[in-house]
């Protein structure tokens, strides 16, 4: 993107990557309404989620940093997407191979950018392992076969030919293991986020292979001295960390708002920021509405079970929608924790709110129709 914009000398870098962020934001929102349309077959459901998810995560300020957390906001509801066009087509033998290349090739972008992104794809393969041993489904066999040398050969396009091209000086040795935010994960006084002095304490080490060993070794001390009742609060506060802020902790992280740049400056943009900075006018009533927003979405998606029967296609990717947020839970509250990595699976947990709210009329329909009958039967005897 950096590179186009300069050689065309059309906008700054930033500003096409803002631009970038806001046709994902679009296509994903759209990718709501089309999903929550297939799962409830409502078309006013499916519109009232698309307008829900609009207010919710549509106008977030997250949309318009240049962040891996907003550039992969369309990501897993993507892969969701690119997985119900694979089961679909049944009939079409060379558009599900498009659908599972396309899966596998998106899956391994997101891994490059956004770890957190993968577990979707690892929701699918689990479901489709499983249908694959128990019902001994072909397509199951295709599904994962294609989509894995797909994200094999992507892997090698990236890490051979696309990253070289930049010209960076990458020292592998300097890397940060997964054992580096266990270890981050586990610190009682930052509650498992950013620590300075575990990122020094990491770097102290110059080979890679002896700072993996001794960030496990200070995660083990770490959770001998909390104990079990320790470790139970601890992974409480994370909980809290991740899921207390409908805002997705907006103004409480990093610094990527502090600075303006010109070509951000307009009449918009300045009655918008009353909303959004925190020392904005309306800042208040901006993260009240956000965090009553967040707080609906997850009472609307504990109702998902109510309308459960065997399962379908729709109930399996239900399934794989609640099992790649449950992974992504376990993620955050095992490594790192953070408000905004809840951002990127904010469409996810729209699409099962609507599939909640759905289940929601159908009750009071049945409901009120027994009612109804009931009082009939009622004046018919009398």
């Amino acid at each position: 993107i950096a590179l186009l914009c300069n050689k065309f000398d059309f906008i700054s870098w930033e500003y096409g990557v803002v631009i970038l962020n806001n046709l994902l934001s679009v296509f994903a929102l759209y990718l709501v309404y089309r999903i929550t349309f297939i799962l409830t077959k409502k078309y006013r459901v499916s519109l009232c989620t698309y307008i829900y998810a609009l207010v919710f995560v549509g106008v977030s300020p997250w949309c318009i940093i240049t962040y891996s957390d907003s550039l992969c906001f369309a990501f897993p509801i993507i892969s969701i997407y690119l997985f119900i066009l694979f089961k679909k087509h049944r009939n079409n033998i060379l558009l599900r191979f498009l659908y599972a290349i396309l899966l596998g090739s998106v899956s391994c972008l997101g891994l490059f950018i956004k770890p957190q992104v993968f577990i979707v794809y690892i929701s699918i393969v689990i479901f489709e392992v499983m249908g694959f041993l128990i019902k001994k489904e072909s397509n199951c066999l295709l599904l994962l076969s294609t989509s894995f040398i797909s994200f094999l050969l992507f892997s090698i396009l990236i890490s051979k030919v696309c990253i070289p091209s930049l010209n960076l000086e990458i020292d592998n040795e300097k890397s940060m293991g997964w054992q580096h935010y266990l270890m981050m994960g586990l610190n009682e006084e930052t509650v498992g986020a950013y620590s300075e002095s575990d990122v020094y304490y990491s770097r102290s080490f110059d080979t890679r292979k002896e700072r993996n060993k001794n960030d496990l070794i200070e995660a083990g001390k770490r959770l001998e001295n909390m104990g079990f009742p320790g470790l139970i609060n601890h992974i409480n506060r994370k909980e809290m960390l991740n899921y207390g802020y409908g805002t997705f902790a907006w103004g409480w992280e990093g610094a990527f708002w502090e600075d303006i740049p010109d070509w951000a400056y307009n009449r918009i943009s300045v009655f918008a920021r009353k909303f959004i900075m925190p020392d904005g006018e309306y800042y208040l009533f901006f993260q009240k509405t956000m965090n009553f927003l967040w707080l609906t979405t997850l009472i609307l998606c504990s109702f998902i079970g109510m309308n459960y029967k065997k399962m379908t296609d729709d109930d399996l990717i239900v399934n794989i929608i609640i099992l790649s947020i449950i992974g992504l839970t376990v993620f955050l509250l095992i490594f790192e924790p953070r408000a905004r990595y809840m951002f990127t699976y904010s469409p996810l947990f729209i699409v099962l709110a609507g599939i909640g709210y759905s289940n929601i009329l159908e009750k009071l329909k049945r409901f009120y129709g027994k009612l109804v009958s009931a009082t009939k039967n009622k004046n018919s005897i009398s």
